[in-house]
């Protein structure tokens, strides 16, 4: 797809996210720069259907791409957090660019959101729990 055809019309949810499973957890990456009013909507009804059918696994929002998130998209987050906690599941964000982390902390959302430094750092943090929880069985 060339860039005239995409400046036509919405990017599909595929452009916008992707989402595999690593680890035990449910790792959702956003693939765009920008988290707008235009993208927020349609990722969070996309995530929620796609996590109803992954089980009770921790949802991560990978955010390695994303440089700016508009207001739209803070919410979006603190309603799937409140989602996922409602289910019982665990809701992490990783990859946090320098200027999304500013307003994360301008916001005291930082205080909120469970925030790890990366995928990898999220990966070993389960692991290790999840050796807790089986040692202490």
């Amino acid at each position: 797809m060339n860039l005239d055809e995409r400046e036509e019309g919405p990017m599909s949810d595929q452009e916008i996210f992707s989402i595999e499973t690593r680890g035990g957890a449910l790792l959702v990456t956003i693939e765009q720069s920008d988290m707008d009013w235009e993208a927020a909507p349609r990722l969070k009804s996309a995530i929620i259907s796609a996590v109803d059918a992954s089980g009770d696994m921790p949802v991560v929002l990978v955010l390695t791409n994303v440089g700016f998130i508009a207001s739209m998209g803070l919410s979006m987050f603190v309603e799937l957090m409140q989602e996922f906690r409602q289910q019982g599941r665990r809701f992490i964000l990783c990859g946090i660019q320098p200027e999304v982390r500013k307003l994360l902390a301008l916001t005291h959302l930082d205080k909120v959101f469970e925030i790890l430094a990366s995928v990898d750092e999220v990966i070993r943090r389960l692991e290790a729990e999840g050796n807790d929880d089986a040692g202490s069985a």
